[in-house]
């Protein structure tokens, strides 16, 4: 068995610590998680086309589009046509879906904050506040793949 601290068991560990986090979070959202990377995405960008959101949240340009589909159904997004390339549409939020990332964010971060408050002693949120550089690199890692 490999030691605790060695890549593979850690990385086992991690995932088997975070899942649990992941699926909680999940529960207090209205949006799935790859909908909020989309929003995310295009608060952050402005615009961008599904080829582009694609390569950011890491999931197939056909899933994009989809999902797209459904956030502009709900009114959270907006395409436009390229005036440059009539091939080209662009994907931009809504006031509603600026609204709506906001709220889906405010309540992942309530519900954590409470559990950190409610289920942590105060030496183990000092503990989890000196992990979150490591944490923040590890999602950093690989990023341009």
């Amino acid at each position: 068995m490999p030691p605790r601290d060695a890549p593979s068991a850690l990385a086992t560990e991690l995932l088997e610590a975070l899942r649990p986090l992941s699926d909680r979070l999940a529960a207090v959202r209205t949006l799935s998680a790859g909908k909020i990377g989309i929003l995310r995405q295009l608060a952050i960008r402005g615009r961008a086309t599904t080829s582009d959101l694609a390569g950011e949240v890491r999931v197939s340009q056909q899933a994009v589009s989809l999902a797209a589909r459904e956030l502009e159904e709900l009114g959270y997004l907006a395409r436009s046509p390229d005036p440059d390339d009539r091939r080209r549409t662009w994907l931009s939020l809504s006031e509603a879906g600026h609204r709506r990332l906001a709220d889906e964010l405010a309540a992942g971060s309530s519900w954590l904050a409470a559990a950190i408050e409610d289920s942590l002693t105060a030496a183990q949120r000092r503990e989890l506040a000196a992990a979150v550089p490591a944490l923040r690199a590890l999602g950093r890692a690989n990023a341009d793949d």
